[in-house]
């Protein structure tokens, strides 16, 4: 028993023939053993003869030839069980009946769980929310007059690119596990967004609080990197078969070369300004601070004296010019 596996041009499995018969005619014709659709094929392409050595491997004079894409036979015109064939941009992979499978993979339930991220009404509230946090962060940096293109245009880009993100991700998959969660994407990187954004705020009230500018980039590039991590790990999941322990190690070599690009972009952004002062010069409402502040306003009786001092600054700088 002859078993076919038909695979397309980027080796999804198209199909799966058995056959048992000494000689298996493939091509495109519909007198064929193995029918094939693939246009670069031509109508009776190549012939299989089996005998003892393997499979001879017989081209009946066709367009674009045979061509071996894995071979572990010596023979030049035969093939053993496992070896692959290419013809037009279709690929061959010849079994025996008796030829051994792997181990099947054990279901991964955090793939499950992920999954219902896609779900029809989980994605749209994400998008409505992403959207909604971005036109109010956008309205609340702006110092200009209200405009309402200037304030979409920034949440457009950022949901256009969300969604080239996840297409990404979808084709990923689509090419190792022919499925592409295409919706579960978009949910796990919109996801990612909002938590930046709530990270990014919490990171601002600490360093407030803190009356540290030090402490906001540490404390937010952190958490930017942990969420960074499981978003990550969250579309590898989709979109790959590794097992767990890969899955860990690929996210965490992904998110360290995204962040150490992302910190390259900002240290070399920064070094255009180099000769600004760094100061901490966050605004927030009172009502945030933890502790109460301290009265630092000057009393009225040494506001004279200040201002004296200050006319006689003025004078003597005058007179030495």
């Amino acid at each position: 028993m002859t078993i076919i596996e038909v695979r397309g041009r980027g080796g999804q499995l198209i199909e799966r023939v058995r056959c048992n018969k000494d000689q298996i005619n493939i091509g495109r014709a519909f007198d064929n053993d193995v029918i094939i659709t693939d246009p670069y094929v031509s109508a009776h392409h190549l012939r299989l003869k089996l005998n003892q050595q393997g499979w001879e491997v017989e081209d009946l004079d066709s367009e674009n030839g045979v061509r071996y894409k894995l071979k572990t036979s010596t023979e030049e015109d035969h093939v053993h069980s496992g070896d692959q064939l290419r013809i037009g941009h279709t690929e061959l992979h010849i079994y025996r009946d008796g030829h051994p499978v792997g181990q099947a993979l054990k279901i991964d339930g955090a793939e499950t769980r992920i999954a219902l991220l896609g779900s029809h009404f989980i994605w749209p509230i994400l998008l409505v929310s992403t959207c909604a946090i971005l036109l109010l962060t956008s309205y609340q940096h702006s110092f200009n007059e209200f405009k309402l293109l200037p304030i979409l245009q920034p949440v457009l880009w950022n949901v256009l690119g969300v969604a080239m993100i996840a297409a990404i991700w979808a084709l990923v998959g689509r090419l190792i596990k022919h499925r592409t969660y295409f919706p579960a994407h978009l949910s796990i990187w919109f996801l990612f967004g909002l938590c930046l954004q709530f990270a990014e705020y919490c990171a601002s009230v600490f360093a407030y609080n803190a009356s540290s500018e030090l402490l906001q980039i540490v404390f937010g590039k952190s958490l930017n990197f942990l969420l960074l991590l499981v978003a990550i790990g969250a579309s590898i999941t989709l979109a790959t078969t590794l097992l767990s322990n890969k899955r860990l190690w690929v996210s965490i070599g992904a998110a360290a070369i995204l962040f150490t690009v992302q910190l390259a972009g900002e240290v070399q952004w920064d070094r255009d300004f180099s000769s600004s002062p760094h100061y901490y010069a966050q605004l927030h409402s009172p009502g945030l601070l933890w502790v109460e502040p301290e009265d630092e306003r000057v009393p009225s009786n040494q506001l004279s004296g200040l201002l004296e001092r200050a006319v006689q600054e003025m004078e003597k700088t005058r007179e030495e010019r």
